[in-house]
């Protein structure tokens, strides 16, 4: 079963009808108008498989799901350890601008926010004994954030991220 197929009953309309694949596949470096893109796959973070794309010479990471901007993280896929990982490991390159794939945060500090929200997430998963209380604590740590409704999408996958 895809992730598609196992998320749309839950999700409903939060998602499209059908998943639709790339019909085109770019090349891991190329050039619009003399800036050089670099896009990285990254595996097991919020899903198996995303891909980044870096601007060096501007210092500007567009994160993909990588990276949340003030939003409730879809954390389903349980990959936490490596997600932050990754987290910290693009953290050294000083980006001066991170694009999040959800929210509207461009700021460097954007992959620290997210690496922190998945360690708050891990510690409270592991204290929670429902997911009802596991939610509480992160609405209580997080009462700004948007995106209650990605929070919620994790109640299917509770037994099996704690």
């Amino acid at each position: 079963m895809t992730a598609f197929e196992r998320n749309k009953p839950h999700l409903g309309d939060l998602i499209g009808d059908k998943a639709v694949l790339p019909n085109k596949i770019l090349e891991s470096n190329f050039s619009v108008d003399g800036v050089e893109f670099k896009v990285r796959e990254i595996k097991n973070t919020e899903a198996s498989l995303i891909a980044l794309i870096e601007i060096d010479a501007e210092k500007i990471l567009f994160a993909s799901d990588l990276a949340y901007g003030k939003i409730h993280l879809y954390i389903a896929e349980n990959h936490i350890d490596a997600w932050r990982n990754e987290l910290k490991n693009l953290r050294q390159k000083n980006y001066q601008y991170v694009f999040a794939g959800h929210g509207a945060e461009n700021s460097h500090e954007t992959l620290e926010q997210t690496e922190k929200y998945l360690e708050c997430a891990a510690a409270e998963m592991k204290a929670a004994k429902t997911f009802e209380e596991f939610e509480q604590k992160m609405l209580e740590h997080y009462p700004d954030y948007a995106g209650k409704t990605l929070l919620h999408a994790n109640e299917m996958f509770f037994e099996v991220l704690n």
